[in-house]
C-alpha cells in the first residue's frame, strides 16, 4: 500500500492539487470488443501503413531511434491535413472507448481542475456524465483558460488540445515547437502564474 504524505491528502481534501491525466490513464480504456486505444508506437505504426512508401524508411527509422515527435511530423506532411484528421479521427473517437475503473477512482478525488494532454475525450466524457454536465473543458487556445482556472468550477483542461479539432491539437515536434514559441511560457506567462 502507497503512504501518502499528510500534507498531500490535506491538499488534495482542499481541493488545492491539479491532476495530471497522462497517456497511460486511457490505456486503461476498452471498447465493447475489449480494444484498447493505441500507445504511441502503436499508434505510429499503423499510420506507417497509409503514408507513401517512400517516407515509410525515414519514419520506421525514426520509430527504432524513439523519436516519435518528428515521426508524426513527416506522418502528418505525408497524409496531409484531411488524411491526417481522419486517421486520428478514426483511432481516437470513432472506437467509442469506455471509461475505465481508474476514471471513476480519479474523479472521486474531487480535484477541482484535472490537467491532460491526451486528445482524447475518455476521461471527460465520463466526469462530466458523472457530474451532470458541470464540468467544463478548456483548451490550450482557448481565450478564457486563465478566467475558468480563477473560477471555482470543475475543469478539464487539454493542454494538447482534442480530438474535436484535429487541426488544432499539438502532436508533432513542429506542433510543440509553435506552442512553445507562442503559448503561455512566453507572453502569458507571468498572468497564468498569478491566476494559478
Amino acid at each position: 500500500m502507497i503512504k501518502w504524505p499528510d500534507d498531500l491528502i490535506s491538499d488534495i481534501a482542499r481541493r488545492k492539487v491539479v491532476l495530471f491525466l497522462g497517456a497511460g490513464i486511457s490505456l486503461n480504456s476498452k471498447t465493447k470488443a475489449g480494444h484498447r486505444p493505441k500507445n504511441w508506437l502503436q499508434l505510429l505504426e499503423e499510420a506507417v501503413t497509409q503514408i507513401p512508401n517512400k517516407s515509410k524508411p525515414v519514419v520506421k527509422r525514426l520509430l527504432k531511434e524513439r523519436d516519435y515527435l518528428t515521426a508524426c511530423d513527416i506522418v502528418k506532411r505525408e497524409l496531409g491535413p484531411d488524411k491526417y484528421a481522419t486517421f486520428f479521427t478514426k483511432e481516437f473517437l470513432e472506437p467509442q472507448f469506455e471509461a475505465a475503473v481508474i476514471h471513476e477512482l480519479i474523479f472521486g478525488l474531487d480535484s477541482r481542475i484535472v490537467a491532460t494532454p491526451n486528445i482524447d475525450k475518455i476521461y471527460e466524457t465520463f466526469a462530466n456524465h458523472k457530474a451532470k454536465g458541470s464540468i467544463k473543458t478548456k483548451h490550450f487556445y482557448d481565450e478564457d483558460v486563465a478566467d475558468a482556472i480563477r473560477r471555482s468550477n470543475r475543469l478539464v483542461l487539454k493542454v494538447h488540445g482534442t480530438i474535436d479539432s484535429p487541426a488544432k491539437m499539438i502532436f508533432t515536434r513542429s506542433e510543440y515547437a509553435a506552442a512553445r514559441a507562442n503559448g503561455i511560457s512566453a507572453a502569458d506567462g507571468p498572468r497564468m502564474a498569478r491566476v494559478l
